[in-house]
């Protein structure tokens, strides 16, 4: 939480997914790498929308596989085995990535096997299984963002202070963000926009965990 303040504004959020949005790829279609750029393109706005919504580290990000993912339920399973939570948008941008992907359905062994998020490089074999390195999560949101404070860093920090905010159960955002020690977590209490409403409100208080309306954590974009 150190250095990173609040975590980015809300409007500097919607800044990011919508540039996401906006740099859809031109080339000429029916070529690899157009399908490539296009692939890419999918994939950057699955990565923004997750961090947005999940307040996951890029590395586990990077190791999630297909197998992680509880379609049923729209979560993952993180490294750690905790349980990230998906909004409607992050989940619908993550299902319009593999639609394109064209994964090997037919093999639900291999299917399980596959990255969530792959490379897409000029060298990848067919939906390019080789997997996401974590670091380049941050070279993606620098091409895309409008302040330095949008970082994988800051959109956690921004995810643990809102849920905070709205639950004011500490154990439960510190399993929720996979974190040992409350005194992290305490460090997200604080009265900034990160707290309230796009009218200015607060979130809310003393609402438990399990009964939490995920969707006010995540400002529809």
């Amino acid at each position: 939480v150190r250095g990173q303040g609040a975590g980015p504004e809300e409007g500097e959020v919607r800044q990011l997914v919508e540039a996401a949005y906006a740099a859809r790829p031109s080339g000429p279609p029916g070529t690899a790498q157009s399908w490539r750029s296009h692939l890419v393109y999918l994939r950057n706005i699955a990565i923004v929308e997750m961090l947005r919504a999940t307040g996951a580290r890029p590395a586990e990000m990077a190791a999630l596989r297909r197998g992680d993912l509880d379609e049923e339920n729209q979560t993952a399973r993180a490294p750690d085995g905790r349980t990230l939570y998906f909004d409607l948008a992050s989940w619908a941008a993550l299902a319009r990535y593999f639609e394109a992907r064209r994964d090997p359905v037919d093999c639900p062994l291999l299917l399980r096997q596959t990255p969530v998020f792959a490379q897409h490089g000029p060298c990848s074999a067919g939906q390019g299984s080789a997997p996401l390195v974590a670091n380049r999560v941050g070279v993606i949101l620098r091409s895309l963002r409008s302040s330095e404070r949008v970082t994988a860093r800051g959109l956690r920090v921004r995810f643990g202070r809102r849920l905070l905010a709205a639950t004011e159960d500490e154990k439960g955002t510190a399993r929720l963000l996979g974190i040992k020690g409350l005194e992290v977590v305490r460090r997200y209490r604080g009265e900034s926009g990160a707290d309230r409403r796009s009218d200015g409100k607060p979130l809310g208080s003393g609402c438990q965990l399990r009964y939490l309306n995920w969707s006010r954590l995540a400002p529809m974009v």
